[in-house]
C-alpha cells in the first residue's frame, strides 16, 4: 500500500495509516500498519515508537571588539520514548500485502504540541509514531506525526468580564470612572476560526468622552529552560479598531453596543501549530484585550479603561484525518489487532539512567487483545 506517506525501497514498504492525528493526552489513537513485500525478507521483528520531543532556541547578541554577533543558545528534552515490538516472525516473512491493526493509549499529562516562534524565541513540541518493519539486513520504516491538544474540545458557553477605570489627568485631577464589558460566544476557538465580541461602554459617571475602542488577541510565551530565568515573550496576532463616541454621561448597551471581529487566521500560518499549552517547559495562553481611548487626556495616576479575557486556541479538528484510499487490487493479510497502553517500563526514557535494567522489548508483557498472536504469528484471515 504505496502513497506520499509510505517508505518504499527495494523489497517493499511500510504505511501508518491513523484514523486520527489530533488527540488529547490520554486518549487512544487508532490505525493500520500496512506492510507490502515484493520479496521474502528473513527473520524480522514489527516495532512500534511513539516518541515526543521539545526544542528550543534562542537568538542572542553577543559583543565582540567593535561589532556585535548573533549566537543560538538551544536545548531539548526527551519527553517519551516508547519503544514496543508489535510481532516477531523467527522464519522468513514470505513477499505479500500485510494490515496489522493496533491500538495505543497515549501517555496522560504530557504538553500539548506546540511549533512557533516569538521574537527571538522558537520553540518546538512535536510527537510522532514510527513502524518499523527490521531483519539484520533490511529495514522499512514510516513515521507519522501526531497533534496533542491540550485545550477541551467542547466549545463552552459564553462569558463576559467587564472592567471599571478611574481616569485622572494631570496633577490628579478626577475625570470619573468609564466602564468596559467584553462579552464572547465562547472561550475556545480553532485556529481558522473568527471571534466577534461585543463591547459595551458605561460612560455614565465618566467626565470625559470615549472615542475610538481597539481590540486585539495576542499570545503570551513563556518558556522555563533546565538552568536559568525563564524567557517570557508575546506576540499580537490581529488588532482591529472601531469609531466610537460615548460622551460623558452617556452608555452603549444592548442594541447598542459595539460589534467587532478578530481574526485567528489573518497572519502567517505558523500560528497553526502555536495552541494554547501549559504543561512542561513551554507555556502558550492566548488573551483578547480591549481599549478605550480617552486621547486628550493625559493620564496620571488613573487608569485606561480596558478590559482582558483569556481565551483558549486548539487545532483545527478537521483537518485531523490521515487515512489514505487504498490501491487497487489492494487484499491483504489481516492480523488480529494489537492494542497497547502506555507503560513507564517501555518508555526508555525511565529507563536509560538505570544501570541495573535491561530494555525489555518483548511483547510479553503487553496489553493485547488475543495473546495468540505472540504464537506463530499466522494471519487471522487467509486470502
Amino acid at each position: 500500500m504505496g502513497g506520499e506517506n509510505s517508505k518504499y525501497n527495494r523489497i517493499g514498504g511500510i504505511h501508518i495509516d491513523l484514523d486520527q492525528v489530533i488527540v488529547k493526552a490520554g486518549d487512544t489513537i487508532k490505525g493500520m500498519i500496512h506492510i507490502s513485500l515484493r520479496s521474502e525478507i528473513q527473520a524480522c521483528s514489527l516495532i512500534f515508537k511513539f516518541t515526543g520531543k521539545s526544542r528550543a532556541t534562542l537568538k542572542k547578541s553577543k559583543s565582540k571588539s567593535k561589532s556585535s554577533v548573533e549566537a543560538e543558545e538551544s536545548s531539548s528534552k526527551t519527553i517519551c520514548d516508547i519503544y514496543h515490538t508489535l510481532l516477531h516472525w523467527s522464519s522468513p516473512l514470505a513477499a505479500g500485502d500485510y494490515s496489522i491493526p493496533f491500538s495505543y493509549e497515549i501517555p496522560k499529562g504530557v504538553p500539548g504540541s506546540f511549533e512557533g516562534s516569538v521574537k527571538d524565541l522558537f520553540l518546538h513540541t512535536f510527537y510522532t509514531i514510527t513502524a518499523k518493519l527490521e531483519s539484520k539486513s533490511e529495514v522499512l520504516r514510516q513515521k507519522n506525526s501526531v497533534i496533542i491538544s491540550e485545550g477541551p474540545r467542547i466549545h463552552e458557553s459564553p462569558f463576559a468580564l467587564e472592567k471599571s477605570a478611574g481616569i485622572k489627568s494631570c496633577c490628579c485631577v478626577n475625570k470619573g470612572d468609564s466602564l468596559i464589558k467584553l462579552s464572547l460566544p465562547q472561550n475556545t476557538y480553532e485556529v481558522n476560526q473568527k471571534i466577534d465580541l461585543t463591547v459595551e461602554i458605561d460612560n455614565s459617571h465618566g467626565k470625559t468622552s470615549v472615542k475610538n475602542l481597539e481590540a486585539k488577541i495576542y499570545l503570551l510565551l513563556r518558556y522555563f529552560p533546565p538552568i536559568g530565568e525563564k524567557i517570557v515573550a508575546t506576540r499580537t496576532i490581529n488588532t482591529v479598531t472601531q469609531k466610537v463616541h460615548v460622551k460623558p454621561g452617556d452608555s452603549l448597551f444592548g442594541d447598542q453596543a459595539v460589534k467587532m471581529q478578530l481574526n485567528l487566521n489573518s497572519i502567517e500560518n505558523d500560528v497553526n501549530n502555536m495552541y494554547s499549552m501549559f504543561a512542561g517547559q513551554i507555556q502558550c495562553a492566548y488573551f483578547i484585550e480591549v481599549v478605550g481611548d480617552v486621547s486628550g487626556i493625559f493620564l496620571c495616576c488613573g487608569q485606561i479603561p480596558a478590559v482582558k479575557l483569556p481565551v483558549t486556541v486548539i487545532p483545527n479538528s478537521r483537518t485531523g484525518n490521515m487515512k489514505i484510499a487504498p490501491p487497487p487490487g489492494w487484499n491483504p493479510k489481516m492480523f488480529i489487532p494489537v492494542n497497547m497502553k502506555y507503560d513507564k517500563k517501555f518508555d526508555r526514557i525511565f529507563l536509560k539512567n538505570d544501570r541495573n535494567s535491561e530494555l525489555d522489548v518483548t511483547s510479553s508483557n503487553f496489553v493485547f487483545s488475543s495473546p495468540s498472536i505472540l504464537a506463530e504469528q499466522k494471519p487471522m484471515i487467509e486470502n
